[in-house]
């Protein structure tokens, strides 16, 4: 099955024979982006295990934050770094993992809810770089 890749704005849209991560035009739709990084690592032995927490660490030492089970996000100032951040990491998955990488504008991530059960520590989702942080 080959992934598609949709991003509909008010100026443009792709068919899916050019929808490539590539083929965006980088204008006033990308100035700042999320990457979210979602990956599913086995864990059945133990060097899945290590290959498992190393791509983790990886993800940790290129700056990424920790929201959920293998899901963990990055704040980028524009959808170049963003893209050649993920072109990056995307060869180091594991053999027999898979590993995908969302790009969301900060609208669209702020427009996320989130719920939080009883039993859950009260603390923010993302959060949000400083004004004067250097990238």
């Amino acid at each position: 099955m080959k992934t598609s890749w949709n991003i509909l704005s008010a100026s443009f849209s792709h068919s899916h024979e050019d929808a490539s991560p590539e083929s965006y035009e980088v204008g006033k739709f990308f100035r700042t982006m999320w990457l979210v990084c979602a990956f599913d690592l086995p864990t059945d032995t133990k060097e899945a295990r290590r290959s498992y927490t190393q791509y983790r660490k990886l993800l940790l030492a290129q700056g990424f934050e920790h929201l959920q089970h293998s899901v963990y996000c990055r704040h980028f100032p524009n959808y170049d770094q963003a893209r050649a951040s993920a072109k990056r990491l995307g060869p180091e998955t594991p053999s027999n993992g898979k590993v995908d990488f969302l790009f969301l504008t900060d609208k669209q991530l702020g427009l996320t809810v989130s719920y939080l059960g009883k039993k859950t520590r009260e603390e923010p989702l993302f959060i949000e770089p400083e004004q004067g942080m250097l990238f």
